[in-house]
C-alpha cells in the first residue's frame, strides 16, 4: 500500500478504537452475570450411553443428566454448548447425575466464536468439579472471554462420566457504532463511518470527526 493509504487505514484505526467497547464491537462489562442453561438441541455430546433411561440432557436441574458412553481416559469426553449468541463467558455451573452416585472431578474448557476456533481457557487450567451427584458446583475463569461456543472435556470423575452443565455469562450489547474498513483504489482511500448501519459522505462530520478521502 501507499503511505498516502497507510495514512488512512491509520486514521481509521484510531477512530475505531474510540467507538469500541470493552469487549472489542460490542459492550459486555456493564451487564449482570447470568448463569445460562441452553436447551439440549443446542447442546451436542461426544457419546452417549446406550440405556433405558436415555440420560442424554446435560442441563442443569435436569432430571436424568447426561451420561458417556465410556469411562477411560483416552476416550477425551465432551459436551459442547451453543449459547446462541455471543457472550462474555465468566465461568461453569455443574452437577453430577442425579442417577447415580457419578460425577465429573475435573475438567478443561475451550471456548470460541465458531466451531473451527475453539482455544484452551485459562492456559489449559484443571477446573474443579463436583463432589457430590446433586450440589452444584460454580468456577470462575481469570479471564473471561468472547465466544458462542463453549466446550467442557472430562478429565477427572468418580466412578463414571455424567455432567450437568450451565454457563456464567454476560449479555453482549450489539453495537451502536461501527467503522467498516476501508477500502483503497489506486491513491484514494476512503475511510467510511457507519453508524446505525447509515454511511456518511465524504467530510461529513459525527461527533466532531468527519469522514475522508487522502
Amino acid at each position: 500500500l501507499s503511505p498516502v493509504c497507510l495514512g488512512s487505514l491509520r486514521r481509521a484505526a484510531s477512530i475505531n478504537a474510540e467507538y469500541m467497547g470493552p469487549g472489542g464491537h460490542i459492550e459486555c462489562e456493564k451487564n449482570q452475570i447470568r448463569t445460562l442453561n441452553p436447551k439440549n438441541k443446542q447442546r451436542t455430546y461426544s457419546s452417549v450411553q446406550p440405556s433405558k433411561d436415555k440420560a442424554d440432557s446435560s442441563l442443569l436441574d435436569d432430571a436424568k443428566g447426561w451420561t458417556a458412553q465410556t469411562a477411560r481416559a483416552s476416550s477425551a469426553e465432551h459436551v459442547t454448548i451453543d449459547l446462541g449468541e455471543v457472550k462474555m463467558v465468566t465461568g461453569l455451573v455443574t452437577q453430577g447425575s442425579p442417577l447415580a452416585a457419578w460425577w465429573v472431578k475435573g475438567y478443561q474448557v475451550q471456548a470460541g466464536m465458531t466451531l473451527d476456533d475453539m482455544k484452551p481457557l485459562d492456559n489449559r487450567r484443571l477446573f474443579t468439579g463436583n463432589t457430590d451427584q446433586s450440589t452444584k458446583a460454580q468456577v470462575e475463569l481469570n479471564t473471561p472471554v468472547l465466544a458462542q461456543f463453549v466446550r467442557v472435556l472430562l478429565l477427572k470423575w468418580h466412578e463414571w462420566i455424567a455432567m450437568r452443565v450451565g454457563v456464567m455469562a454476560r449479555d453482549c450489547d450489539p453495537p451502536s457504532k461501527e467503522i467498516v474498513v476501508p477500502t483503497c483504489d489506486s491513491e484514494q482511500c476512503q475511510v467510511e463511518l457507519v453508524i446505525g448501519g447509515h454511511g456518511l459522505d465524504n467530510g461529513e462530520e459525527v461527533d466532531g470527526r468527519s469522514s475522508e478521502t487522502a
